[in-house]
């Protein structure tokens, strides 16, 4: 399983020179997973930068493993 954060969706939505390898990374991991808190996250950073469709796209294209945020 791998984590995603939401620097890693920014960076492959920006087109930033790690965005090839971070899209590499995810499509070739069993199942890719994140916190509800991250999908969050990455969608509100997303829309303050007008990139709020593409981002689920994204999220929806990667059909992520979604895990709940619980106390420690």
């Amino acid at each position: 399983m791998m984590a995603v954060d939401t620097s890693a969706l920014m960076a492959i939505l920006l087109d930033e020179p790690q965005a090839e390898a971070c899209m590499d990374a995810l499509e070739t991991a069993g199942a890719p997973a994140t916190s509800a808190g991250t999908m969050a996250e990455a969608l509100v950073v997303a829309d303050r930068r007008s990139l709020g469709q593409e981002m689920r796209r994204l999220l929806d294209g990667l059909a992520f493993e979604v895990e709940s945020v619980t106390a420690l």
